[in-house]
């Protein structure tokens, strides 16, 4: 074979010119070149690949364990405002059924009875006093609490036949409203997390995206 540089015979399997040193074949030169430029591409590719399958899979796991921690710490409160919800409707519910053919009047506190004691607090049920036709009657609220928690004078509704039959407004009515919301900034708290971790995932995914698209122009 000749050198396409000095002309000298060279045998067939030389690569190189035996006189000048010139390549005797550099299209296949040129071939490995290219061959090796495909495999490092590929394996450039397949990094990518793997890359993005472990950011996945890292992604899921995050998004797991931060429902857990969710449920973990906002499930007791969800539960806890519901019952407030759940109790508070009922004692007003059961109360409304009960008073509906009632009488209402005023009355006025006129003792405490103590009830429990719990962490250095004493919780109270309060004695108040009504008349109705020049007598005197007692009624307490069904539901117990300090000495500040209660009014001096209160609205008492009665059985107008049996006066001794008679209910008083309780603070259902504020435990209902502490119930709804309780569960208005669980929600809001919940909502904030979702788009916090949302926020971070979009963030990833952009740098991944990045990544690709400076990857593929370098090709």
């Amino acid at each position: 074979m000749k050198c396409p540089s000095c002309g000298s015979e060279n045998k067939n399997t030389n690569i190189k010119c035996e006189v000048c040193g010139t390549l005797l074949h550099p299209e296949e030169e040129d071939r490995s070149l290219f061959d090796s430029n495909i495999n490092t591409t590929y394996v450039d590719r397949q990094k990518i690949v793997n890359g993005l399958n472990y950011i996945n899979k890292r992604k899921k796991g995050i998004g797991c364990l931060s429902n857990v921690i969710i449920a973990v710490i906002l499930i007791p409160w969800i539960l806890a405002g519901l019952a407030f919800i759940g109790v508070s409707l009922y004692s007003i519910i059961s109360n409304i059924k009960v008073s509906k053919n009632y009488d209402e009047t005023e009355a006025t506190l006129v003792d405490y009875v103590i009830k429990s004691s719990g962490e250095g607090k004493d919780y109270y049920k309060a004695i108040y006093e009504f008349e109705v036709d020049g007598v005197k009657y007692t009624a307490s609220p069904d539901k117990e609490g300090s000495k500040n928690s209660y009014k001096k004078t209160a609205k008492v509704k009665y059985n107008p036949e049996y006066p001794n039959e008679n209910l008083m407004a309780s603070g259902w009515g504020g435990l209902l409203a502490t119930g709804i919301v309780m569960e208005i900034i669980i929600a809001i708290i919940y909502i904030g997390i979702r788009r916090k971790l949302k926020g971070m995932s979009d963030m990833v995914d952009e740098a991944i995206s990045e990544e690709i698209s400076d990857t593929q122009g370098e090709e």
